[in-house]
């Protein structure tokens, strides 16, 4: 074994350490299995985002609650929306409270890719964490943690 490969151990690099390369690996499969649909994985979360706030709140969705909600960085956020927007998935619309603001929302389009999206990196996801079985203690305390 090539020990310049090895992973090191918790208590070496810290357990924050460990959960990024698993999340850099989790990125990696998602990114390559949306390659396909023209996706990455800032612009499928953008969109789960956008769907899953317009269907649950009332108000009109700005730029910063997207970019909350989904953990992302502001001008990242306003850039990928962009792209989203040239592509036809996704529709900024003028703000009917906030001049300064863009209401999003997704296209018929932007919807379809979507679906299509979360059953491909639904199966990758699956696949990659069936270690952890999902009635598995240990899987309901990772997530109720993650989730904070």
């Amino acid at each position: 074994m090539n020990k310049s490969k090895r992973t090191p151990p918790a208590d070496v690099m810290g357990l924050g350490y460990l959960f990024n390369g698993v999340a850099i690996r989790w990125q990696k499969l998602m990114n390559d299995a949306l390659t396909d649909l023209e996706l990455s994985t800032v612009q499928l979360s953008l969109m789960w985002g956008i769907s899953e706030l317009t269907s649950a709140e009332p108000e009109p969705l700005t730029q910063t609650r997207l970019a909350s909600f989904v953990y992302a960085d502001v001008m990242l956020t306003s850039k990928t929306l962009r792209s989203l927007e040239e592509r036809g998935l996704v529709d900024r619309q003028p703000h009917p409270h906030d001049t300064r603001a863009r209401s999003l929302v997704l296209t018929k389009e932007g919807a379809s890719l979507l679906k299509r999206a979360q059953k491909v990196v639904g199966k990758i996801d699956q696949d990659f964490f069936e270690a952890v079985p999902a009635k598995d203690r240990l899987r309901k305390s990772l997530l109720a943690t993650l989730e904070q």
